[in-house]
């Protein structure tokens, strides 16, 4: 039987994701290190590694965002389990397309989530960094202040746009939660 969706659901889902998420690309950040040291010996200059590592660390660490997306697929959470169910019968069996598929969707509405909120970041942090420089605040003091605000705003980013695509469907299969007791007769 499919359940409700709620914010509480979508919290347990996300952290599920989140953390899985921030171990692999712990992994890749050792990739562009070594890109960039390559770069160094090849004899790019500074401007060109500061513009090519960060944009490879983003490409990659949201790529390698879809391995974590199918090991929570059909994970037991307790009261429920997030699957990709058939719209077909009978079901089809199970590939990385729709994998693929829910990872965009995420992925796409994740980026405009995160442009507003470093839009908003930005100015969030501006009037936190005026108030407190007109109270004599030094810098490390308004950086202390801020970094836990835009910390905390870019990571409830993420949470919105898996609410967005949780019931969605995806081709041939929606993404939904099962409970997993069984129905009382």
């Amino acid at each position: 039987m499919e359940l409700e969706i709620t914010w509480g659901r979508v919290v347990r889902i996300w952290w599920s994701w989140l953390w899985r998420a921030s171990i692999a690309v712990l992994l890749v950040f050792p990739v562009v290190g070594i890109i960039a040291f390559i770069l160094y010996f090849l004899g790019f200059s500074k401007p060109v590694a500061l513009i090519v590592c960060p944009l490879l660390a983003f490409l990659l660490g949201m790529v390698t965002g879809i391995i974590p997306f199918k090991l929570i697929l059909g994970k037991n959470f307790g009261d429920f389990r997030l699957v990709l169910l058939s719209t077909n019968q009978p079901p089809k069996e199970m590939t990385w397309d729709p994998v693929w598929r829910v990872w965009w969707a995420y992925s796409w509405r994740y980026l405009i989530a995160m442009i507003i909120i470093l839009i908003l970041s930005m100015i969030v942090s501006g009037i936190i960094g005026f108030v407190l420089g007109s109270l004599g605040c030094s810098d490390l003091v308004i950086q202390i202040v801020n970094f836990p605000i835009s910390l905390l705003l870019g990571l409830s980013t993420s949470i919105a746009p898996f609410r967005l695509i949780l019931g969605k469907t995806f081709g041939q299969f929606r993404l939904v939660l099962l409970s997993t007791s069984q129905p009382s007769v």
